[in-house]
């Protein structure tokens, strides 16, 4: 049996669209396969950013810590400043003390605690 000429023009026309229908879900599929490998890129930059950006936020709080920290310690005194500061010790006249004494009785209890209050504490 022996081919003539169309009978190959057909076998080349159905291989040709052969090829084609094939090249078709191939071509779909690397288009697809390209997408993913693209979304797995994407998602690994996201991912190595966020690895920085904790990175740093960590290098920045414990600078932060450290400095507020810092700040802090220089900020001591010897004298018990909470307790001290805002008051002063009462020093009425003699003339005053006496007029207190003979008057209002507890007034002059509560002036005598409050300046032996604070002759305690160290303020005065």
């Amino acid at each position: 049996m022996m081919f003539g000429l169309r009978d190959w023009l057909k076998v080349a026309a159905g291989a040709a669209l052969g090829a084609a229908v094939m090249s078709v879900p191939v071509y779909l599929y690397g288009k697809a396969d390209g997408r993913q490998i693209e979304r797995a890129a994407s998602l690994t930059r996201s991912v190595e950013s966020l690895r920085e950006r904790n990175a740093t936020d960590d290098r920045f709080a414990t600078w932060t810590t450290l400095l507020s920290a810092a700040l802090l310690a220089g900020c001591q005194t010897s004298a018990p400043a909470l307790f001290c500061d805002g008051w002063r010790k009462l020093s009425p006249s003699a003339d005053t003390r006496n007029f207190i004494i003979e008057n209002d009785q507890p007034f002059a209890e509560g002036v005598a605690s409050y300046n032996g209050f604070g002759a305690q504490r160290g303020c005065w």
